[in-house]
């Protein structure tokens, strides 16, 4: 049943606190990767050393080799933000679309995962996890700890800085663009703020002209390594691939170099081919 005009815009609202959440609510995707050699045969394996699993063990075993689910549209930049680590980091996983037009988001099974009610939420069996880039963090830490560079002080202190930076200075320019640009004629069917636009593009510059000094210096952005600072910045920036202003980082060649760099890696091929809109 077709919701209301009211209705969506009460939706679109709420994935537009802050400005990254798009709706998709007829697309399902669920996959998973990289299952590690030898779960599936838990049980058979402990068999054939003599060892038996009660129930409450095997219970445990196989939330053990469960993938790790993760809610929410792939037409989200926060909810593909946690794909690009996900897939960087080789982790078993699954998306579970919710349905905003059926109010998924505010149901108390969803609550119970994300008691804001927004997307992504993850849950890695009995644990479940809200906000993106604490995500990403976990599942660092839990598949690919050299993302975070934990075990050096000085690195892994520049690697939080530059996902700070991603936070709070690349992301808060580039979402009105993606708004005006994207959500706007999508969902409303109207025609882009220019202005608003245009005073965000230049904030964006900025930016760049900040990250452009950076990467004269180093490969990625935390040093001569790849990070979940890099990969922070795959789904946002995909998406500003898909607005009239994709050539506004042309004029930083570093910059460039390094988009383009990230952009040839697996883990962001997928981010792009899922964030594809229905036809």
């Amino acid at each position: 049943m077709l919701c209301t005009l009211k209705h969506l815009v009460e939706i679109l609202l709420e994935l537009l606190i802050p400005l990254h959440q798009l709706v998709d609510e007829h697309r399902t995707q669920a996959h998973s990767h990289h299952m590690l050699p030898g779960m599936a045969h838990v049980g058979e394996l402990a068999e054939g050393v003599g060892v038996h699993l009660g129930a409450e063990a095997q219970e445990g075993a196989d939330k053990a080799m469960a993938p790790m689910k993760l809610y929410g549209s792939t037409l989200s930049w926060n909810v593909t933000r946690c794909v690009a680590v996900l897939e960087e980091a080789g982790a078993e996983y699954e998306i579970v679309p919710l349905d905003f037009s059926k109010g998924e988001h505010k149901a108390p099974d969803h609550l119970a995962r994300n008691p804001f009610g927004q997307v992504p939420a993850l849950q890695d069996g009995d644990l479940f996890l809200w906000e993106s880039r604490a995500i990403c963090k976990y599942v660092c830490r839990k598949n690919k700890p050299e993302l975070l560079k934990d075990g050096d002080l000085k690195e892994s202190a520049m690697v939080d800085v530059w996902l700070e930076v991603e936070s709070n200075q690349y992301t808060p320019a580039l979402n009105p663009i993606l708004f005006q640009c994207l959500i706007r004629p999508m969902m409303f069917g109207a025609p882009p703020d220019e202005k608003v636009v245009e005073e965000n593009l230049e904030k964006l510059k900025k930016v760049l002209e900040v990250y452009e000094a950076r990467l004269t210096k180093c490969k990625y952005l935390a040093g001569d390594y790849i990070s979940v600072a890099d990969l922070s910045h795959v789904a946002g920036t995909v998406c500003l691939g898909a607005t009239p202003h994709a050539s506004v980082l042309d004029a930083y060649p570093h910059v460039k170099a390094w988009w383009t760099d990230l952009m040839a890696r697996p883990s962001s091929q997928k981010v792009a081919s899922l964030m594809k809109p229905p036809a």
